[in-house]
């Protein structure tokens, strides 16, 4: 099972067509969380997530606004209320072109494992949540906001 870590901010629209995404292309979509960081000042986002995503994604309200430069705060943040065994880490502004991602992720062994959007060359990595609760936290340094190339 998979918990998806996604911080958004003013991209509504964007960040439901995401969401989407994820679950119409996924096997066992009940078995994916997906978790949408949202700023406590971003009503668009939270509006949205209420009304329109209903119970597709959790929504927790980050106790205060960090901004992009400490993105890995909101990543960490989503990885601590994460309940599944994989993390994704992923964009409001990407969506899941490969059906059964899920399934792929699943049936991999422990590792680092780098999936493919809609956004070019860039790549969403997943991999086991043991090794962040190891580690203590996500950690960002080997990709630029999120993404290899």
């Amino acid at each position: 099972m998979i918990s998806v870590l996604c911080p958004s901010r003013g991209r509504p629209e964007s960040l439901c067509r995401s969401v989407d995404s994820l679950l119409d292309l996924a096997a066992n979509p009940d078995a994916v969380q997906v978790l949408v960081a949202a700023d406590p000042d971003d009503d668009g986002t939270l509006v949205v997530a209420d009304r329109r995503m209903g119970n597709k994604a959790s929504v927790p309200l980050m106790p205060e606004r960090f901004g992009y430069g400490q993105l890995h705060r909101y990543y960490n943040y989503l990885a601590d209320i994460a309940k599944h065994d994989w993390l994704l880490l992923w964009n409001d502004d990407a969506t899941m072109l490969t059906q059964g991602w899920d399934e792929v992720i699943n049936a991999q062994e422990p590792g680092v494992l780098w999936l493919a959007s809609n956004q070019g060359p860039y790549y969403f990595p997943a991999w086991p949540r043991a090794w962040s609760d190891a580690w203590g936290h996500v950690s960002l340094s080997p990709n630029v906001d999120v993404w290899v190339s």
